[in-house]
Formats: C-alpha cells, structure tokens, sequence
C-alpha cells in the first residue's frame, strides 16, 4: 500500500501543466494613450517564442498575435518592460491615440491559444468603467462598445 501511495504521490507532484493557464490583460484607455499591463507565466512563453523573453522578442510576438484598433485606428504598442517576477512576465506596453470620443475597441488575440485550456482575460478600464471578458481559442476577437 506505501508503495502504491509513494508511486501516485510522485505521479502527482510531477505532473507540471497548470490548473488554469491564462494571461491577464489589464488595458487603461486614457486621454492621450492607451497602456496594457500584461501578466503571463513564465514557462509558457518561454515555449511560445522559443527564444530569450526580453522587451524586443515579446513584441515581436505580441504584434503578430494581436491586433487593437480604437475608433477603427489601429493601436501600435511598444513594450516598455519586460520583466519576470517569480514564475510570471510582467510587461507594460503603450501606444499613443488622439482619439477624443471612444467609441468602439476591437481587439484580436491569438497569444498562448496553443496552451491547452488556455484563457486570456481582458480588463477593460475607461472614463469611470471597468470591465472584463475571456478570449480563448473559441474567441479570438471581440468588438467592445465604449
């Protein structure tokens, strides 16, 4: 029986797949920027871009698995960081509008969809609202009314 338990416990422990692998979006709308505070884990990006994780390699990824528009102009990000703390990245983008009204975001988003289960959640903050929604492998790109 301990060599049951000793072989199942060992089994469980090794197993290293997350219970909910996601990343998390947190995007501000303000006056004169846009700015993306992106959380991610650490092992799966690593995989994903098969390369050094720095500032330039994640947004060469970033830019060719998302696409933002506001008011029907596209949002160019830049990445201001790139910084791993424990097991996740956290990295801080930017990108200029000259928007007054905000009407419409549009968003596309494919980052990490080959992760099994894998979620990216977006929250949303503008003027004084805040909101938040799932993107996934079943939902890659969404229109959200401002």
């Amino acid at each position: 029986m301990y060599y049951i338990f000793s072989i199942l416990l060992a089994l469980s422990t090794f197993n290293s797949s997350h219970d909910v692998p996601l990343a998390i979006f947190d995007c501000t709308i303000h006056k004169d920027h846009v700015s993306l505070l992106l959380h991610i884990d650490a092992l799966d990006i690593q995989k994903e871009i098969n390369t050094r994780v720095d500032d330039q390699s994640f947004g060469v990824y970033f830019n060719e698995n998302t696409s933002w528009t506001l008011n029907e102009r596209d949002l160019h990000f830049k990445v201001e960081s790139c910084v791993l703390e424990e097991e996740h990245y956290s990295v801080s983008l930017l990108a200029p509008h000259v928007e007054s009204e905000l009407h419409f975001l549009s968003i596309e988003n494919t980052i990490m969809n080959s992760v099994k289960e894998h979620s990216n959640i977006i929250r949303l903050h503008y003027h004084d609202t805040s909101r938040s929604f799932r993107m996934h492998t079943g939902r890659t790109s969404s229109t959200i009314k401002l």
